[in-house]
């Protein structure tokens, strides 16, 4: 794990707040528009917007955090009490409880008492026989994705994490020979998105990362920029390139070579109107791949 200029440790959603605060340099003028754009996604009731416009907490998540990374002055207070609303999110999945306790972290607001130990005692259900985590409750073998998300909600609850070697020995079982991670055993390629969460989250347990694994991360970048999901995906899409690119930039990786290729890549996603689109076949810009936009710029 990183830490800041105080010594402490710093939590994976700071570092990825701190670096997306970075594309500010490349933004320019179109910071504003960005700004915009973020505003137009926000629900009076304090909560960001999925793609069809209902309040979504996992949308919020990117929401706050581009906000942050843009400077957007943001109502705390409102977003708190539509978190307020979900309580301690019981009736979320795994993905969606992690961001429920992401957004409580960027919102800094107090909790009821024994909110926190609820939640981990659902986030615990997942563990796997495998020592990590998994998608579902009793699941048998954890996920990179998974993994990732349980270290982010023990970190952005202050909270110690038990047997967290139990996660890297299930990171163990997802690596593969040739370099990469896949995203659940039983899948055969490695894919660039678990490849990155594993290393994030190794790192951030204080785990060694082969040097293979991130030389393969950095052999996916494509000749004219950006990263597939996987090596026979069809086209590049942002999250996969953000998400590598600031894998890559946590391990100390020198992405010189692919900096020009990538940042031309990332431009050809803006849109006018302020907000990023996944990829080339998708025109729709959203919450979501407008932070990973910043985050990827901000990695360059």
């Amino acid at each position: 794990m990183t830490s800041n200029s105080s010594g402490a440790a710093m939590t994976i959603r700071q570092a990825m707040i701190d670096t997306a605060a970075e594309a500010r340099t490349h933004l320019g003028d179109s910071l504003q528009a960005v700004r915009q754009f973020l505003r137009s996604r926000l629900d009076p009731i304090g909560a960001f917007c999925d793609r069809e416009g209902r309040p979504d907490v996992y949308y919020t998540v990117f929401g706050i955090e581009a906000a942050r990374a843009t400077q957007m002055p943001l109502d705390l207070d409102q977003t708190a009490q539509f978190l307020d609303i979900l309580e301690d999110g019981a009736n979320l999945d795994f993905v969606h409880t992690a961001a429920l306790v992401r957004c409580r972290a960027d919102v800094g607001r107090p909790v009821e008492s024994g909110w926190t130990d609820r939640i981990l005692e659902r986030i615990e259900s997942h563990r796997s026989a495998d020592g990590g985590y998994g998608p579902r409750p009793g699941d048998p073998v954890g996920s990179a994705y998974h993994n990732f998300l349980a270290v982010c909600v023990y970190q952005d609850l202050a909270r110690k994490m038990p047997d967290p070697q139990g996660v890297a020995d299930s990171l163990a079982l997802l690596e593969r020979a040739e370099g990469g991670f896949v995203l659940q055993p039983d899948a055969v390629h490695p894919a660039v998105p678990a490849t990155a969460a594993g290393i994030v989250t190794l790192q951030s347990l204080g785990r060694p990362v082969r040097e293979q694994t991130l030389d393969w991360l950095l052999r996916q970048c494509k000749a004219i920029g950006g990263f597939t999901a996987a090596p026979l995906a069809p086209v590049q899409d942002l999250l996969s390139t953000a998400t590598a690119l600031f894998a890559l930039t946590q391990a100390r990786v020198d992405i010189g070579p692919i900096r020009g290729r990538c940042l031309e890549f990332v431009e050809s996603l803006w849109d006018t109107g302020g907000g990023f689109c996944g990829n080339w076949l998708d025109e729709t810009v959203d919450c979501e791949y407008t932070y990973y936009g910043l985050l990827a710029l901000g990695c360059l």
